[in-house]
């Protein structure tokens, strides 16, 4: 019996060393500019060295969400990084766009969220993405030869002698 009671006291020991921790559920609402977001989803990346699985789940039309891990589970506490991604977008057969979320200039914050174990009431907010830079010249522009230099003007000739000294070498 003493055998089995340092057994079990070394297991508890190595279970609190190990970092394990109570699971973590994670729920919140996501916004943007005070508004409810009812489309997309979210990703929870653990950050290096923290956490164990990612985790993503569905933005309900209330603007609310859930993540779990792929295999249902709920996460780890860590520091996540929480990616957004927009609802898919469906196109016609000329591959115009037929359904334009609102939300496909919107990502997450650039901020790491900390999980601790037990029940996480996380609030996310949406910020524009910032304007892609300015696209180069086309390839053809940039391509062209440089446009010939003007022709230099032609040396100026020595003026002419007064038309009196010409009188004068013909006499």
């Amino acid at each position: 019996m003493r055998t089995n009671l340092l057994g079990m006291a070394a297991a508890t020991i190595l279970f609190l060393a190990s970092g394990c921790t109570e699971p973590a559920a994670v729920t919140g609402t996501v916004t943007a500019e005070g508004e409810k977001v009812t489309e997309g989803s979210l990703v929870f990346q653990p950050e290096s060295g923290s956490g164990t699985k990612p985790a993503s789940g569905e933005i309900h039309p209330d603007g609310t969400y859930e993540v779990r891990t792929a295999g249902n589970d709920l996460l780890s506490a860590g520091n996540y990084t929480v990616l957004f991604t927009p609802p898919e977008t469906l196109e016609d057969e000329s591959g115009q766009p037929v359904v334009v979320s609102q939300w496909n200039q919107w990502q997450a914050e650039d901020k790491v969220v900390v999980v601790t174990g037990g029940k996480n009431d996380i609030a996310i907010k949406l910020e524009k993405k910032p304007e892609p830079p300015a696209e180069p010249a086309p390839a053809e522009v940039a391509q062209e030869e440089p446009a010939a230099e003007p022709a230099a003007e032609p040396a100026a000739e020595p003026a002419a002698e007064p038309a009196a000294e010409d009188a004068k070498s013909t006499e």
